[in-house]
């Protein structure tokens, strides 16, 4: 059937909202909107609290980074956890990141940049999937929120005299829309 780094994207696929890019993902994978669901069924394992960190290395193999979180990069519940990056074919320039707590659980799985790829040189042109919420937030110059939960991520944010509305799902970037200047 389809190998755990498909099962994996398939799962991350049936949390997000760009429809028309999750229609295009579908395609490239050879799967049906029904197999999706089937696939993403397969993993509910994956939304439970709690669940085994290593069942992404289970699912994708070896991360391609690690490092140890210490007390400037968590809360003092979260100091020894593991930070695990892996690298999925669908989204070449953003890492999958699974936080493993030092009683093995995996926190905080979500999206963040590359370290490799370099700010935008024109706002205007980023596009979904390709910038993850970490970097486009230390990136804009203000932020204001315009709704959150835990998996998703609305805002506006501003570079120089323009503004963006975005929306993140899983710490990635599913729209970016520019809001025209207010008229005085």
């Amino acid at each position: 059937m389809n190998s755990g780094v498909d099962q994996l994207q398939i799962y991350l696929l049936s949390k997000m909202s760009a429809l028309e890019l999750v229609r295009d993902a579908q395609l490239k994978l050879g799967i049906s909107p029904d197999q999706m669901k089937q696939i993403a069924a397969s993993l509910s394992d994956l939304d439970q609290v709690s669940h085994p960190a290593r069942r992404y290395e289970a699912l994708v193999g070896p991360p391609i980074a690690q490092r140890q979180l210490g007390p400037d990069d968590t809360s003092e519940p979260f100091v020894g956890s593991i930070e695990r990056r892996y690298r999925l074919p669908l989204w070449p320039h953003v890492d999958f990141v699974v936080h493993e707590h030092p009683a093995g659980y995996a926190w905080g799985e979500e999206f963040k940049q590359a370290h490799d790829v370099r700010p935008p040189v024109d706002y205007a042109a980023v596009k979904p999937w390709d910038w993850a919420k970490d970097f486009l937030l230390r990136s804009a110059d203000a932020e204001e929120i315009v709704d959150r939960w835990t998996d998703y991520h609305e805002t506006r944010l501003r570079f120089g005299g323009t503004t963006f509305q975005a929306r993140f799902d899983l710490g990635l970037l599913q729209s970016w829309e520019r809001i025209p200047p207010v008229q005085q």
